[in-house]
């Protein structure tokens, strides 16, 4: 349940990200700092998380994936965050296997 100072986000990571295991880094990382959301491969060579926590964990959680990524070979360009409004998401972290977000 998503307490009332927790927002919803998309998250767009650009750079050298897919085929490479990034998803499941980022799959890792969701998982340890207990963040509801997903992750998957998009069209144009990104890759999209949607997830869910208050801004702090939020912020911590990006930093992560921007260190941990780093470290594991991915060659991470940017990484842009955008508010969403309130969405339904899976309380385990999850990596999921399409590439369109309108599938989620």
């Amino acid at each position: 349940m998503i307490g009332l100072m927790q927002k919803c986000h998309s998250i767009i990571v650009t750079g050298n990200v897919q085929d490479i295991g990034f998803r499941s880094i980022v799959e890792h990382i969701g998982r340890s700092f207990g963040v509801p959301g997903v992750v998957f491969n998009a069209k144009d060579g990104s890759v999209k998380i949607l997830c869910c926590g208050e801004d702090s964990v939020i912020d911590n959680f990006t930093q992560t994936i921007k260190v941990r990524g780093g470290e594991s070979g991915a060659e991470i360009e940017g990484i842009k965050k955008h508010a969403l409004p309130f969405i339904e998401l899976p309380d385990k972290f999850s990596k999921v296997s399409s590439d369109d977000e309108n599938d989620i």
